[in-house]
């Protein structure tokens, strides 16, 4: 058995991991003071977790309701277990645009995938003829649109616990958007790390309209940053969802669990749902914890679920805009 990836790193690659999962943009010039090496070195760092895939790829993270979209997360188990099939399924998930996040599982369900549509009715179609053509082979699990996502940084990476919460969907009001906007979104959606010059390049217009567009894009809190995609399984990672029940779904109890995971270092987002379920939490740890058993004590759960994740197969945060 292969010793987990972490378990063989020095502290500066797991800061790297740390600081590129908060800022995938991140200059190597900010990165090597971060880390206390030189620019060079930090350029080495980056080229080596990504040549080595600890890095699956990268990504823009947006605020899907403010262009007027709705996500919705769904857990699918297989019936047929013919690897043909599984590949056929998860490349047709792959092909549909709205579906912006496809992670197999390896306890719970078999696949949790994340839609994100202009309304319920469309996902509802999007949903009804995929499960249609493979309804020899797959089953849904549970089906739950999303309220809200807080997203947390990685703090089980590093010692010292920062602070962040990157609010997600809610109650937001929709905004406009420029052609030269979606543009520029729609280019940061595909290749997060482009610089200013190359998507004007690929936009055919000035460097200054490009930084005037996606300072609009941040002023309007449609883009609320950049991250990195660790590939958990050859890091070493355990990763897995939480869907959880509360007995009482007073506005007390909900806000003292947003707290507790706001402050706990494993747990990296939480979702409100709606459905059978009212939190999912997402939780990523290197060593052996009990977060259930703490959270279960604290907190009046009437049911939970959990699901372990396996490999990452597509992940974003909005389809491609047409």
């Amino acid at each position: 058995m292969l010793l987990p990836y972490l378990q063989k790193m020095n502290k500066k690659i797991q800061k790297s991991l740390f600081e590129l999962t908060r800022n995938c943009r991140i200059t190597t010039k900010e990165l090597g003071k971060k880390l206390h090496v030189s620019q060079q070195s930090a350029s080495y760092l980056i080229n080596q977790l990504k040549k080595k895939k600890l890095i699956q790829a990268d990504a823009t993270i947006i605020d899907a309701v403010k262009l007027g979209l709705t996500n919705v997360i769904v857990g699918f188990n297989f019936v047929n277990f013919d690897p043909q099939i599984k590949k056929e399924v998860i490349d047709e998930l792959c092909a549909i645009n709205s579906v912006i996040r496809i992670e197999e599982a390896r306890e719970g369900v078999d696949i949790i995938v994340e839609y994100c549509n202009s309304n319920l009715s469309a996902f509802n179609k999007t949903h009804i003829a995929f499960v249609h053509k493979f309804q020899k082979s797959i089953v849904t699990k549970f089906v739950v649109p999303v309220i809200v996502k807080h997203k947390y940084l990685k703090n089980y990476l590093v010692r010292k616990f920062e602070e962040q919460d990157i609010l997600l969907c809610g109650d937001r009001k929709v905004v406009d958007i420029s052609p030269m906007e979606m543009s520029v979104l729609n280019i940061l959606i595909q290749h997060p790390n482009y610089s200013i010059t190359n998507i004007a390049r690929l936009a055919k217009c000035s460097v200054k309209t490009i930084m005037t567009a996606k300072k609009n894009l941040q002023k309007k809190e449609i883009i609320k940053g950049y991250t990195s995609i660790i590939n958990y399984r050859k890091v070493g990672i355990r990763r897995y969802f939480l869907l959880l029940k509360l007995a009482s779904q007073s506005i007390g109890d909900i806000k003292r669990l947003t707290e507790f995971a706001r402050l706990n270092r494993n747990i990296t987002e939480l979702v409100k749902i709606i459905g059978n379920y009212d939190i999912m939490l997402t939780i990523e740890t290197i060593k052996d914890i009990d977060i259930i058993s703490e959270i279960r004590s604290e907190y009046a759960i009437e049911d939970y679920f959990i699901v372990e994740t396996g490999n990452i197969q597509k992940l974003s945060y909005l389809p491609v805009l047409k």
